[in-house]
């Protein structure tokens, strides 16, 4: 990784180029408003300038010419450094000159508007305008020296410039130390997401409890690997009893056909031995089949039809086929229709295994003369299938995996009762039809069996 591609460093990098982008925006603010305050007080000075001239003027109007040039010496001499006059009377003749500045560069102001003006690299604020007073017209022009000002804003240019950058600096350094002990966390994180593997996805990341979103990041890492360690140990489960499965069958075949080729045998026996070889080959088919159908069940690929199911009727079929197992069993079966013909959309032969799981599953664990009910009813816009067995019940252990693959209770464990794949086959399709499966159960007292559609 590099550099660069570290986030506590675009972090700073970003941070430093807004930090400078700002900075140099509220330098050329305060620059132009101290330029305009500057300037704004210049033009105030030239306009009292011109109304003091004009006011020295009306009051010497009546008076002789010696005794108005006497008025305006006067008038400025009072005036501040930096501050320049000059009147012209009747015929041009001059009755203030200005000091310090070319009696010709000041004539040159711009008239009826103040205007710069420049002197021996100096520039002056000017303005140059004429004021009629008892039927004579006087010429006035005025500047000012903006020497102070133009050395106070250059200077002030140059610190902005110079601070800018300095203060982006110092704000960078800041930002990386912020954002490395800010990151910092995410590290942790990081290194010990590393140490952990599919040998010890039952250790956790350690979480500071700042109630920030690193907090919740880490949170929710460490439920992702619980979620991962309960996938891991199901399939590593699930792989387990899927392999102790197969290997008997396999065992049986081949010990089976290395038995009969030891030796010559009789037909009898071939046969026999035939027939214990196909026993077992059906049984690993079916397996075979119910595992690629929950796989392609947990994989989102099973594919169903969607089809108009007439749930009385559907049941009524059930019952019929499954009734010579019901019957080697000595077992009763009565059916209670309370659906009212109502019916649902779905796959009608994947609802009928299904059913068949769930009557078979109940007739496995109900002794001989027992009873098993099947029920439907409608209740609250909902369609529901019951299916009760009078056997021994459900220990309450054995509740919570009762739908788990190859999960069997220890009154189960035999290859007759099946490979544990039925009921978490059935669940498998209530679910992708939307229903909702659950079961209860009092010892010594049977088992209910509970789908529920929404319709």
């Amino acid at each position: 990784m590099t550099v660069f591609h570290s986030v506590r460093t675009r972090l700073t990098f970003w941070y430093a180029a807004v930090m400078l982008a700002g900075l140099l925006a509220f330098a050329g603010w305060m620059w132009f408003a101290v330029y305009r305050y500057l300037a704004v007080s210049a033009d105030d000075r030239i306009t009292r300038r011109v109304q003091g001239l004009n006011s020295a003027i009306e009051s010497e109007a009546d008076e002789s010419i010696n005794a108005l040039r006497e008025e305006l010496r006067e008038f400025g001499i009072e005036v501040p450094e930096g501050e320049l006059s000059a009147v012209r009377g009747r015929g041009r003749r001059d009755l203030l000159r200005p000091a310090g500045l070319d009696e010709a560069i000041l004539w040159t102001a711009p008239e009826g508007r103040i205007g710069d003006l420049y002197d021996r690299g100096l520039r002056y604020r000017a303005l140059r305008t004429h004021v009629a007073v008892k039927g004579e017209t006087y010429d006035l022009a005025v500047a000012t020296s903006t020497s102070q000002a133009d050395t106070f804003l250059a200077q002030f240019r140059l610190l902005l410039i110079g601070a800018a950058p300095l203060l982006a600096l110092i704000a960078s350094a800041g930002g990386y130390w912020m954002s490395r002990r800010a990151l910092t966390p995410v590290d942790e994180l990081t290194s010990a997401a590393h140490r952990i593997s599919l040998d010890n996805l039952g250790q956790r990341l350690v979480v500071r409890r700042t109630g920030d979103e690193l907090e919740r990041l880490g949170d929710t890492w460490n439920e992702m690997l619980g979620r991962l360690n309960g996938g891991v140990q199901r399939m590593r489960q699930f792989t387990a009893d899927a392999s102790h499965e197969l290997r008997t069958p396999i065992s049986v075949i081949r010990t089976t056909a290395e038995l009969a080729l030891r030796r010559e045998r009789s037909s009898e026996e071939y046969r026999r031995a035939l027939e214990s070889i196909q026993r077992e080959a059906e049984w690993m088919t079916q397996l075979a089949e119910d595992l690629l159908l929950l796989a392609r069940s947990d994989n989102g690929m099973l594919t169903l039809r969607s089809e108009s199911v007439d749930v009385d009727e559907l049941v009524r079929d059930v019952v019929r086929e499954t009734a010579p197992m019901a019957e080697v069993r000595g077992i009763a079966v009565r059916m209670h229709l309370g659906a009212g013909g109502r019916g649902l959309t779905g796959d009608q032969r994947a609802l009928h295994r299904l059913l068949t799981v769930l009557l078979d599953n109940a007739f496995q664990h109900t002794p001989l003369a027992g009873a098993v009910s099947i029920e439907t009813s409608a209740p609250n816009g909902t369609l529901a299938i019951a299916v009760r067995n009078s056997g021994e019940g459900i220990r309450s252990e054995d509740l919570p995996h009762i739908f788990e693959r190859f999960y069997r209770g220890d009154t189960a464990r035999t290859r007759q009762n099946g490979a544990g794949l039925g009921l978490a086959i059935a669940k498998s399709i209530a679910q992708s039809h939307g229903a909702e499966i659950a079961v209860q159960s009092t010892p010594g007292q049977g088992a209910l069996f509970l789908v529920k559609f929404n319709t």
